[in-house]
């Protein structure tokens, strides 16, 4: 695979499984996957006002604010207070309330079916070269005009695009102030 460039204009609005907001997928697998049977999903995803999160059973998620003030998380038996770009990974058949900090905000999904896929890690870096192993895959979510290089591909990314990345490859990063949402799988 090369490096695949998704602008932010093309990724694709949907509706929350819930019902109850609207995400935009990223990148969904297997390909023609749906929110009912996705083994790995990546989006984004706006959240206006405090809402339950929809169920995923199976599935392990890693949300992290891209944009706003932070978002309240309320699980039955504790809550987490995320800032800008700080990450939370949880089991995603939980399902919490979500509770925007002084208005809207942005986040990213990444979520995975533990069983297809195993997180090597996952959070907004300062991190400017990974190395790809077979069966990995890096997925990169721009929080700022980038380059991304691998091999003899260059992307340029604006803020708010993406970048999928798989097979054996190192990939660099080039921008004044490194700072990139990835997200480094393993197919298990």
């Amino acid at each position: 695979m090369t490096l695949t460039h998704v602008p932010f204009d093309q990724f694709e609005s949907k509706l929350w499984k819930n019902g109850l907001g609207t995400t935009y997928d990223i990148a969904l697998f297997p390909k023609g996957a749906d929110h009912a049977d996705f083994d790995l999903r990546f989006a984004l995803s706006p959240i206006v006002e405090n809402n339950v999160f929809s169920a995923f059973p199976g599935i392990e998620r890693v949300i992290t604010p891209v944009e706003g003030a932070g978002l309240r998380l309320e699980f039955a038996e504790k809550e987490h207070e995320l800032v800008l770009n700080q990450s939370l990974r949880f089991d995603s058949a939980l399902t919490p309330m979500g509770k925007p900090r002084n208005g809207a905000i942005k986040v990213i999904n990444v979520m995975a079916r533990r069983e297809k896929w195993n997180f090597l890690s996952c959070g907004v870096t300062e991190q400017d070269n990974y190395v790809l192993q077979d069966g990995e895959y890096l997925l990169l979510f721009a929080l700022q005009n980038c380059v991304v290089r691998s091999d003899d591909e260059n992307v340029l990314m604006a803020k708010h695009d993406a970048v999928l990345a798989s097979s054996a490859r190192t990939i660099s990063i080039n921008a004044p102030e490194i700072r990139i949402l990835h997200a480094h799988l393993q197919v298990v």
